[in-house]
């Protein structure tokens, strides 16, 4: 008889953790665990789980504010009045979730974003609840000076029976206390390898360069890099063509707008594309040669990255990240982050030699193959459910 795994998540959009959510989840049952996602309200996330036939239940969540906002689209600041407002509202939904949790009965709960976390953590505690974090951020050491991180070592000392964090560098920061480091389990996101296929052959040969970023809009992400790159690629000579994937992120209202200024600015217009949110990635992956990923902080993973992979494409990303192993074992370039022209001189030299990129693209899909496979992830996790169910 399958056990009830409660996954609990605050957004109903989709991300990186919602997409290793929709390709888990159909896994588990198999596998003695029967799923039930709690979200705040209908959208993306929850269409894609009905298509599955994942059973959701709906749990409002209050408004909450982003713990930073961005002076200038430049400056990140903390926003501690933020905090203590969330604080405040968090109560709200700790009810609710703990009313959900009582009639539920769950044997364990999942919380897959930050203040699910928190909140969805204290309301499961109160309901008697096994949990386990499934961790996929870095929380900056400076932010709130110091505060934020302090705040989640805190709760992840009496919160979470395990946590499962996405990387070594997100685990690294909770190694420093005994009592959460004991928890940790590293667990790498899967890709679906069937779903991201690599090409037969290079068919763009000859043709401009096709490039290729998708991430949230956020300054942090890092897509005024990628321009200033684009047109340094112009300047050298390089025909490409380079589509920007994604939506503005909490927090960053007018990001878009700024970045559609520095397109204008820079003489772009007939290069670049910011394309929006994509519901369909494997045929933007299938559109271009190269994927480029720049945040100018440490990413705790990237999930394009093992995505892009899958799909055969050489990867130029910012170093220090979490998927850092990942890239390298792909044949994938690392690069200092902000450093434009070097992400120029990159693409240029995949443009010049077309033959390297192509070995590029065997090298990303075998690693794809050694690293990814949903099947074995799906049975590692569904092992650390059975250890905190126990």
């Amino acid at each position: 008889m399958s056990r009830r795994v409660v996954i609990v998540d605050e957004t109903s959009a989709i991300g990186g953790a919602e997409i290793n959510l929709l390709m888990v989840a159909p896994r588990l049952p198999a596998l003695g665990w029967a799923p039930l996602a709690i979200l705040p309200s209908s959208g993306r996330l929850s269409d894609r789980l009905g298509e599955l036939d994942i059973p959701i239940e709906y749990v409002p969540r209050p408004v909450l504010f982003s713990s930073s906002f961005y002076l200038g689209h430049r400056y990140k600041l903390p926003n501690p009045l933020a905090l203590l407002a969330n604080a405040v509202l968090g109560l709200i939904w700790i009810f609710r979730l703990y009313r959900c949790f009582r009639q539920t009965r769950p044997a364990l709960v999942q919380t897959i974003s930050m203040w699910s976390h928190a909140f969805g953590g204290l309301a499961a505690r109160m309901a008697g609840c096994r949990i386990v974090w499934h961790f996929q951020d870095i929380v900056d050491p400076r932010a709130g000076l110091g505060l934020y991180r302090a705040l989640v070592r805190l709760f992840a000392r009496h919160i979470p029976d395990r946590i499962i964090c996405i990387s070594d560098l997100v685990a690294e920061q909770f190694r420093a206390d005994p009592r959460a480091a004991a928890k940790i389990a590293v667990l790498w996101n899967t890709v679906d390898l069937e779903l991201y296929q690599a090409p037969t052959a290079d068919e763009r040969t000859g043709q401009p360069l096709a490039i290729g970023t998708a991430a949230r809009l956020t300054p942090w992400k890092g897509q005024e890099v990628a321009l200033r790159a684009a047109r340094e690629l112009k300047r050298q000579g390089v025909p490409f063509r380079w589509r920007l994937a994604g939506e503005e992120a909490l927090g960053a209202p007018g990001y878009r707008a700024r970045l559609l200024g520095l397109i204008r600015e820079y003489g772009l217009g007939a290069e670049v594309e910011l394309c929006g949110w994509s519901g369909d990635m494997p045929a933007f992956y299938r559109s271009i040669d190269a994927l480029v990923h720049l945040p100018t902080e440490p990413e705790p993973y990237g999930l394009v990255l093992a995505e892009a992979l899958a799909s055969g494409l050489p990867v130029i990303a910012s170093a220090g990240g979490g998927a850092d192993p990942i890239v390298q074992a792909g044949g994938g370039t690392l690069i200092a982050p902000r450093d434009a022209q070097a992400v120029a001189d990159e693409l240029a030299g995949l443009y010049e030699r077309p033959a390297e990129r192509a070995a590029r693209r065997a090298q990303a899909r075998q690693a794809a193959e050694q690293l990814f496979d949903p099947r074995r992830y799906a049975e590692q996790l569904a092992a650390i459910y059975d250890s905190v169910a126990r």
